[in-house]
């Protein structure tokens, strides 16, 4: 059976050159001291309260004659931890003090903690107001989600922009660690907020390329008036005040460490006029752009990890037939990325050939967009059901085709469909050395 690949690459390539965190074990018990230590100490607070606190209040009232019923003892040890016990006289047993103490104490936590989750939200926006070095996600996503949970995982500070309050990824951001703000990621001031300009990596991955884009250029914005280059300054008060600091000290506007702004652009054309702005030429300024389309990623990686044209000296004679199953933005980059190589040691053409619902429609766009690409290449677009018989029958002869070295990749939007898809082909053509690549979100 040909090996399934996982061809969709993602964001963590980014990520790369970022130090990893080992992973602690489950079972590990520093783990579970650090994690759960201070409800731990509580629960024991707690339990030693009501043991020392039965056996002190019943010495207490034995000492001076009085015994008291279990149920009026089980009171004074609630009476505990509300700070309500008042003035005993007499001899106080040492059990009933430090009773006392240890209720006063659990007390105390308890309102210290109440006002924590109270003020848990502002608590946290105020937190990256005071970092530096730490990485900002604009969107929340599945790219986003992803991104922020990998970099919680290497233990960078994150912080993240997102702008549904009840997104479902939100929560689980929240839950490792992750300080979210609500609002428009071109937002200035919540940039600011977030402390981007202050951050070593930021990524825009909202789902919106303009949005990305804009949220960019917000961010080069606020880190020229950071450095006081911009003339638009003087009309700001932050501007003649960070101006009139200047003169007063006799020395330059102070520069903020350089910040990495990876800016995710989905549509190609954009994401190459993106790439040549001169905005973003500019060797002197703080913030480093780079833009990134984790499709073209995944294409690149992919077809470097396994080329069309085989390892083997018998495969190196074959022409090269790329088929893909679906022609989104997944199966457009490799069928771009391909067309780039282009060049094989058999001399021959590279055969591409396009299975989808829509294919025909989605081929006018493509050559719409990129006239040259049926010079570069053997294009082919079918429309037909991707999973259906005929389809499959197709694949069977192509795969059984002499002096043919056949790929393929399956580029569905759905994980399931994917690979239920791959498996129903595999299962078929398996025994001619077809290696089919799924591309998969999870």
């Amino acid at each position: 059976m040909p090996a399934l690949e996982n061809a969709f690459a993602g964001q963590k390539y980014l990520l790369q050159d970022t130090p990893s965190r080992a992973e602690p074990g489950k079972g590990n018990v520093l783990h579970l001291l650090k994690k759960h230590g201070q409800a731990l100490l509580v629960a024991l607070a707690v339990v030693l309260t009501v043991v020392l606190g039965y056996t002190g209040v019943n010495l207490y009232f034995e000492e001076l004659e009085d015994p008291r019923s279990p149920w009026d003892i089980g009171y004074y040890i609630l009476c505990l931890f509300v700070l309500e016990v008042g003035e005993l006289e007499g001899t106080v047993p040492w059990q009933l003090t430090v009773a006392r103490l240890l209720g006063a104490g659990v007390a105390f936590w308890a309102v210290v903690r109440a006002g924590l989750l109270l003020f848990d939200e502002r608590l946290r926006a105020a937190k990256p107001g005071r970092w530096r070095g730490h990485a900002v996600v604009c969107g929340l996503g599945r790219k986003g989600l992803c991104l922020a949970l990998e970099l919680r995982a290497k233990g960078i500070r994150v912080a993240a922009i997102g702008r549904e309050a009840d997104h479902p990824n939100l929560l689980r951001c929240r839950k490792e660690g992750v300080v979210v703000f609500l609002g428009d990621a071109t937002d200035p001031e919540l940039l600011e907020r977030a402390g981007a300009t202050r951050a070593g990596h930021v990524f825009m991955v909202t789902g919106d390329d303009g949005a990305n884009v804009e949220a960019a250029m917000k961010l080069y914005e606020i880190k020229k008036i950071g450095r006081g280059n911009n003339p638009s300054l003087a009309l700001t008060v932050r501007g003649i005040y960070a101006r009139l600091l200047c003169l007063v000290n006799a020395r330059p506007a102070p520069e903020n460490n350089q910040t990495k702004c990876f800016v995710h652009v989905v549509d190609l054309h954009l994401c190459e006029l993106f790439k040549q702005h001169s905005t973003f030429k500019d060797d002197t300024d703080q913030l480093d752009v780079r833009v990134f389309n984790t499709y073209e990623t995944a294409a690149r990686l992919l077809l470097a990890g396994h080329p069309l044209e085989g390892d083997t000296a018998e495969d190196q004679d074959k022409q090269p037939h790329l088929v893909l199953l679906g022609f989104g933005k997944m199966g457009q980059s490799i069928a771009l990325q391909a067309a780039k190589i282009a060049h094989y040691p058999s001399g021959r053409p590279l055969r591409i050939t396009v299975i989808d619902r829509e294919a025909s429609r989605r081929r006018d766009l493509f050559f719409g967009g990129y006239p040259k690409f049926p010079a570069l290449c053997r294009a082919e677009f079918l429309d037909a059901e991707i999973s259906s018989n005929d389809t499959i029958d197709r694949l069977d002869a192509w795969a059984r085709e002499p002096g043919s070295r056949v790929t393929l990749a399956v580029c569905l939007d759905e994980d399931s469909e994917s690979l239920n898809t791959a498996m129903k082909i595999a299962a078929r053509i398996g025994g001619y050395g077809v290696r089919v690549h799924v591309r998969m979100f999870e």
